[in-house]
């Protein structure tokens, strides 16, 4: 199992990075821990991610990918996205009760 990955020319600990799945339409839909099991590895990551079998192959061939960060970089690249999804849903749903 490895303790550490490299990501954009750096060493980084396994523990300090995330998997972000993308989906085709360039947003994120998904973000979790990496695990030493998986490291570095895209194949395993997608496996673990769409546990079902073929439906990893699919995903992939359907335009989801998915990226290792660090930790940083989720949370500067990642998460305002998911902010200004999760303030239009609201306001979508307000919208909707009124």
């Amino acid at each position: 199992m490895a303790s550490h990955v490299t990501i954009d020319g750096r060493d980084v600990p396994v523990r300090d990075t995330s998997w972000v799945v993308w989906g085709p339409d360039g947003q994120p839909y998904g973000i979790w821990d990496n695990d030493p099991r998986i490291a570095d590895d895209p194949a395993k990551a997608a496996r673990s991610f769409w546990p079902e079998p073929g439906q990893a192959l699919r995903k992939l061939n359907e335009g989801w990918h998915l990226e290792l960060m660090t930790g940083e970089q989720c949370r500067t690249q990642v998460l305002p996205i998911y902010r200004t999804a999760l303030k239009s849903s609201v306001m979508r749903m307000k919208e909707n009760k009124a």
